[in-house]
């Protein structure tokens, strides 16, 4: 419940490192895969979720905010809850509790980056076949596969975007863990923002889903430290 409420966008700018098997990618996907997006200091936005569990829908209203050293803030004020990602931890402090739960995401599990993907590192060895069609027109759509010892990623790149449109997450025996989707682009310092992000978590009846929209992103305006320190007051470890 935890991850899926608070899928967002985390912005990261750090020293890239190349799976295994990037350059098997076509050429102008490399590219645009390596763009450097440094320039993306910080996003600000409104945001509304629906959340939906077992039939029943949940509605979210707040504002978020995120910046390019990992860290974001969800401020809802339907219901009352702030979630604080500072980098390494992720605080969830719901008013009525009057306490935080704190947990410690794997890469699995963090959200989606607007710059360096949790696939780039030599840990992944990308997989790509190139479709027959492809030698007689260019697909828009690119899809390939990245894994590792315990985890395959599945991804879509659009060329016309210039970004990945989807994402799935299965474990090695197959079963999905995530789906994600990211349709409706802005232009954000000369990346693309997706302003509704649509996540499936789970299977059967744990299955999870969360619609996110942002409204009236804006990029590079500046934003305090103090936007991303823990909640004040009691904590307790939330075990996965």
């Amino acid at each position: 419940m935890i991850v899926v409420a608070c899928s967002c966008y985390v912005l990261c700018a750090s020293e890239i490192v190349l799976p295994q098997g990037f350059n098997t990618l076509p050429e102008d996907v490399q590219q645009a895969l390596l763009k450097d997006m440094s320039h993306i200091q910080d996003v600000q936005a409104e945001i509304r979720q629906t959340i939906r569990q077992q039939g029943v829908d949940e509605k979210r209203r707040g504002y978020y905010w995120a910046d390019n050293r990992g860290r974001f803030r969800l401020q809802f004020f339907e219901p009352d809850e702030l979630v604080v990602f500072d980098g390494e931890k992720l605080y969830w402090y719901i008013a009525s509790n009057g306490f935080s739960w704190v947990m410690a995401p794997n890469d699995s599990v963090r959200p989606q980056t607007l710059t360096q993907p949790v696939w780039f590192s030599r840990d992944f060895f990308v997989e790509y076949k190139e479709p027959l069609t492809s030698r007689f027109w260019s697909s828009d759509k690119v899809s390939f596969k990245v894994r590792n010892p315990t985890m395959v990623v599945a991804l879509r790149y659009s060329r016309s975007i210039r970004a990945i449109i989807h994402r799935e997450l299965y474990d090695m025996a197959g079963n999905r863990l995530l789906s994600e989707n990211f349709d409706d682009p802005v232009d954000c310092a000369g990346k693309p923002f997706f302003r509704r992000v649509s996540v499936v978590a789970g299977h059967g009846k744990w299955q999870v889903s969360n619609e996110t929209e942002y409204y009236h992103p804006l990029c590079n305006r500046g934003l305090p430290n103090s936007l991303f320190l823990p909640p004040p007051g009691p904590q307790k470890i939330y075990h996965q």
